[in-house]
């Protein structure tokens, strides 16, 4: 086989060679679980400041990642079932704020 005949094949060979398009895989978008102590009204400048801070770093709440809020509406007894709703809603990471809400593990 001469050289000529060898490299015609390998580019006819090449040219009929199923080329295949991968579609690009969707992304898993985070999603963050946050247990604060109060109510959505007075823990406002705290989650104020989380967004903001989220989004300095390239994160907005409903596009690049989901939030799961939690509230203990300043009853420290609800934040052991509200913690487990969040481990049970299989969020990437939970985000706490005040002492009590860090003490109460959910009973998993």
């Amino acid at each position: 086989m001469r050289r000529r005949d060898f490299t015609a094949l390998l580019v006819a060979g090449t040219a009929m060679w199923p080329s295949h398009t991968y579609a690009q895989q969707a992304r898993k978008i985070p999603r963050i679980g946050v247990l604060l102590p109060g109510g959505p009204i007075s823990s406002s400048p705290r989650t104020k400041a989380f967004l903001n801070g989220l989004k300095d770093l390239g994160y907005v709440e409903g596009r690049t990642i989901a939030i799961e809020w939690k509230w203990g509406d300043d009853r420290v007894d609800t934040f052991p079932e509200r913690a487990a709703e969040l481990a049970r809603s299989n969020v990437d990471v939970i985000v706490t704020g005040g002492t009590p809400a860090i003490r109460s593990p959910p009973d998993w």
